[in-house]
């Protein structure tokens, strides 16, 4: 008796796939971007890659040339760092 295995090789593609399908065929919408996650709901990496990515953000803001971006990020950079040390 021969035992084949089934091939999973396709499923992501043949997921993504099903799930665009079923998005046009009940009209949803996939959301563009990063504007609808629900922050407070993130938890290690994911949280701490948004945390970063708002301070990034909030020093180009701030910023009108390089050496004032660098030190503003600096700046959020060592306050994310400590304050995700105490965290631990």
């Amino acid at each position: 008796m021969t035992v084949k295995t089934i091939s999973d090789s396709n499923d992501r593609i043949r997921n993504n796939r099903v799930c665009r399908e079923l998005t046009i065929k009940y009209g949803l919408y996939m959301p563009k971007g990063k504007e609808d996650v629900k922050y407070d709901r993130l938890r290690g990496k994911d949280k701490h890659k948004y945390e970063m990515m708002f301070a990034i953000r909030k020093a180009l803001e701030k910023s009108n040339n390089w050496s004032e971006f660098k030190k503003e990020a600096e700046q959020r950079q060592n306050s994310f760092y400590h304050k995700n040390r105490q965290q631990r």
